[in-house]
């Protein structure tokens, strides 16, 4: 079993490495010269807000907190962990990894080759869990170190305590947990990694705009709990310098439940390899 344990390993670190290590180092750029340009204009933006009352509710929706009062050093830099290209790094990287099992062998013709390992799909399963959560704490740790470089130029007072950017990193790996969980499940009842993606990179965007919608739109608030964006709210936590433990517990049970059901399905479905 540790044989096939080490050889799919190997296998997908040979094959993902590169991708990781670019999303990573795309992340830690992104948010070095967020991190640093933003507290710069922080008295501009916090005057413009003040005047353009729809703006404000539009980065309020964005960032799931009030700023009509204006944006503390915090507030802003906390627009780092929360925007869409941001995201939208992340999530493109664990949907490929997330894809790679079973529809991605299905799609490039070598799942004949791949079950007739001596390995169960299970293992398989398993091995492509492992190398998703090491790349999922690869690129928050890339986005720290980006950060911290960012933030260096700021005094002591105005940086974020270690403890509150750590809590903003718990947040960020659940919604990375809940997103991968998905993913896995889309590409166990698919055949076409393709098709997968598309359908994934679907929800995503459409839990993205319930939850912006919910903060411009009154009548949409009450759907807003179907995103899971409404569980990610790394702005509350450097606001008020704590975690809602509740959030967390949301995005983890969604990672677990999903994650199950596809690595039940993947492992019982009929694949077809022709």
């Amino acid at each position: 079993m540790m044989q096939g344990f080490r050889g799919l390993l190997s296998k997908a670190v040979r094959e993902t490495w590169i991708m990781v290590a670019v999303g990573s180092l795309a992340v830690m750029l992104f948010a070095t010269l967020l991190s640093y340009v933003l507290p710069q204009f922080r008295e501009g933006l916090t005057d413009f807000i003040v005047q353009v009352p729809f703006l404000q509710r539009m980065i309020s929706s964005m960032m799931g907190i009030d700023v009509s009062d204006g944006l503390t050093v915090q507030m802003i830099l906390a627009v780092l962990w929360t925007h869409p290209v941001m995201l939208a790094t992340i999530w493109a990287v664990e949907v490929v990894l997330c894809t790679r099992f079973p529809a991605g062998e299905v799609d490039r013709g070598t799942i004949e080759v791949l079950l007739g390992w001596p390995v169960s799909r299970r293992l398989v399963f398993w091995v492509e869990t492992f190398v998703w959560w090491a790349a999922g704490a690869c690129i928050v740790l890339f986005l720290i170190g980006g950060y911290s470089i960012g933030v260096s130029v700021l005094s002591a007072g105005e940086r974020p305590a270690a403890g509150t950017v750590a809590q903003a990193a718990v947040n960020l790996l659940c919604l990375y947990g809940a997103v991968g969980g998905a993913a896995f499940l889309v590409s166990a009842l698919s055949d076409r990694r393709g098709r997968a993606f598309a359908v994934m990179f679907g929800i995503l965007i459409v839990s993205y705009l319930i939850n912006f919608v919910a903060g411009i739109w009154d009548p949409a608030r009450s759907i807003a709990f179907l995103s899971i964006m409404d569980y990610y709210k790394p702005a509350d936590i450097f606001r008020t310098g704590g975690l809602a433990w509740s959030d967390p517990a949301v995005l983890l049970a969604i990672a677990a439940a999903t994650w199950t059901a596809a690595m039940e399905i993947g492992a019982r479905r009929s694949i077809a390899t022709t």
